[in-house]
């Protein structure tokens, strides 16, 4: 499996195997006829190439043989979208591959500190929680249709910076001052008195 970088040429793949993955995966569990609407209005080629043109958008593709079986998107706020691997190829670490993608870019790319995702359908919310993220919101994280989640990107340093106290300096180069003498004052010992 190869992932790459997707430029506003592939975006009629793109749309291609996010619909069908809909159809045939999600569009069954939805209770909300407005989600199928968001999706029909949000997965269109003209709304993907003006959202990628103006960089708000940023898109990845999963390939086995020079074909394209996944697909994943981020927003430029962090938002997870877009991700979907054709039926045939699920379960087999493609999703998880592309999810690692999207977190590595998010920090050096976009200086995002967090990324989020609605797993939808709503019992979808255990493949993002093995990758790390977590519900939202814990009071009321679940939907009929999808669960907000959230997670840190990866590489991120989680404390804080704090100025190192003179007598610790101090003491560190002290001693290490002390070890140099004493060394070296073995070492002066032993060719003088050959011992």
């Amino acid at each position: 499996m190869k992932i790459e970088m997707l430029t506003v040429q592939h975006i009629p793949q793109v749309v291609e195997l996010a619909r069908q993955n809909f159809f045939e995966c999600i569009k069954p569990f939805l209770q909300d006829v407005s989600m199928m609407q968001a999706f029909y209005e949000y997965v269109n080629e003209e709304n993907l190439t003006q959202l990628m043109n103006q960089r708000r958008l940023y898109l990845w593709g999963a390939y086995e043989d020079g074909q394209m079986v996944g697909t994943a998107g981020m927003q430029a706020e962090g938002h997870i979208t877009l991700l979907y691997v054709a039926k045939p190829y699920q379960r087999r670490g493609i999703g998880k591959a592309l999810l690692s993608t999207m977190k590595k870019y998010a920090r050096p790319n976009l200086h995002l500190k967090r990324i989020t995702v609605s797993a939808m359908p709503a019992w979808s919310w255990t493949f993002f929680q093995r990758d790390g993220f977590v519900r939202m919101n814990q009071a009321n994280t679940m939907t009929a249709n999808f669960v907000p989640m959230e997670a840190k990107c990866p590489y991120e340093l989680d404390y804080e910076k704090k100025p190192l106290k003179e007598s610790a300096v101090l003491g560190v180069v002290g001693t290490g001052l002390a070890i140099c003498v004493f060394l070296a004052v073995g070492v002066a010992w032993k060719l003088i008195f050959g011992v």
